[in-house]
């Protein structure tokens, strides 16, 4: 996975720089996995990834561990567990996959930012590493 990216949670999309994870969770690549530290209320929410390269990352959610007794004493964390299926995004499929999205604030227009530099864009174009870094300002 190569930063930065672009997570879809929830309804709404993040921007995530290098060290998104630290402290998190951890993404291991070669297993095709993903794990994230959740709230007792939290199920993770995630769905999908977008990196740098123009990968996408779609998560499959296989379950919550649960910290058992640390987990009440506050010394550990539940921990959704994702699997990951990459594969190269094409600029129709993202449009198609952030068109029931919002933005969550004003200020932070990634949905709108997104569709609006992805609109022009033939829908069979895959997204490149120069394309995606020109949107992320690199």
């Amino acid at each position: 996975m190569k930063f930065p990216i672009l997570i879809c949670q929830r309804n709404t999309l993040v921007v995530g720089s290098e060290g998104y994870f630290d402290g998190i969770g951890s993404v291991d690549e070669d297993s095709a996995g993903l794990e994230i530290n959740v709230t007792s209320s939290s199920r993770g929410d995630l769905n999908w990834i977008l990196d740098a390269r123009g990968e996408l990352f779609v998560l499959e959610p296989l379950r919550i561990t649960r910290g058992g007794l640390l987990e009440l004493v506050g010394l550990r964390r539940r921990r959704a567990i994702y699997r990951i299926k990459a594969h190269e995004a094409t600029a129709g499929e993202i449009l198609a996959l952030v068109s029931g999205l919002e933005d969550e604030m004003l200020e932070v227009p990634n949905v709108a930012d997104l569709r609006e530099f992805l609109a022009p864009l033939d829908p069979k174009q895959v997204l490149t590493r120069e394309l995606l870094l020109s949107y992320f300002g690199q």
